[in-house]
């Protein structure tokens, strides 16, 4: 059945999630492994309750700072995969 508790309105928009979720500092720490790709990374996230659309954005601003980059790897079969990495001079 339908709760209505669980229904959108203006005011729990207005009031906004009190967890906004981890700082890139906190994403790239417990994420960022080197041997992951970019959906890889968004399915992880999403299975810690992470939005698809603020993991897109956490891996944009960290490519932007320089503290992550995409390496190409190539593979025995198929095509290369896009690792997403830290940067050797991030820390």
């Amino acid at each position: 059945s339908l709760d209505l508790d669980d229904l959108w309105t203006a005011k729990k928009a207005a009031k906004g999630d009190k967890n906004n979720g981890p700082t890139l500092a906190e994403f790239v720490a417990e994420f960022i492994d080197g041997s992951t790709t970019k959906s890889e990374l968004v399915g992880k996230a999403m299975s810690r309750k992470i939005s698809a659309l603020k993991a897109k954005h956490l891996i944009a601003e960290a490519e932007r700072l320089g503290i992550v980059e995409t390496v190409k790897t190539p593979q025995q079969y198929g095509r290369p995969k896009y690792l997403i990495r830290r940067c050797a001079h991030a820390g």
